[in-house]
């Protein structure tokens, strides 16, 4: 058990439902979060993790509704929805996506150097510099190695952490 007194399978339900929940909004048309799925899909198969099975049953619905029964993919998927756009990631939900990315990329490479390949992926996938991520990945690194210790499993991260175009850059 944590400190928190949360154990493992508290943890295991309490993620169970913010899926189920996020899937059910990505069902009403919130089109950010249907990518936010699909995201969290690939990141998994990605990362060689095991995916979610409420995310696996989402996208096996969803396959089917385009195959079976011929709906167009981004209606499908619940992409073409209209909902309100998600606010961005403030930087330390950025930081720790960031660490959590390497943590995943490098914990299935089982060979010499892979803390260094998943590194230069994650800079690869969000155009983040060298720096950023060495700085997120140092300041997160324990806490998420022992959250995935107790848990069995990473935090669930909804988006993946993108630059921010700075609105006063060139003023």
């Amino acid at each position: 058990m944590s400190d928190d007194g949360i154990g493992k399978e508290q943890m295991a339900h309490a993620e169970d439902r913010l899926l189920h929940g996020l899937i059910e909004e990505a069902k009403r048309g919130d089109s950010n979060i249907a990518a936010n799925l699909l995201w969290q899909f690939y990141w998994h198969v990605e990362c060689g993790e095991p995916v979610p099975p409420h995310v696996l049953k989402y996208l096996a619905e969803c396959f089917r509704g385009m195959l079976d029964d011929g709906i167009p993919a981004a209606e499908a998927l619940h992409l073409d929805g209209s909902a309100p756009r998600p606010k961005p990631l403030d930087k330390k939900q950025r930081d720790k996506a960031i660490a959590q990315m390497v943590l995943m990329r490098a914990n299935n490479d089982h060979h010499q150097g892979a803390l260094e390949r998943a590194k230069a992926w994650v800079e690869k996938e969000t155009g983040f510099t060298p720096l950023l991520i060495e700085t997120a990945y140092e300041q997160y690194r324990d806490e998420l190695v022992a959250f995935h210790e107790e848990y069995g499993g990473w935090p669930i991260i909804t988006r993946k952490p993108k630059k921010q175009e700075d609105p006063t850059a060139g003023s």
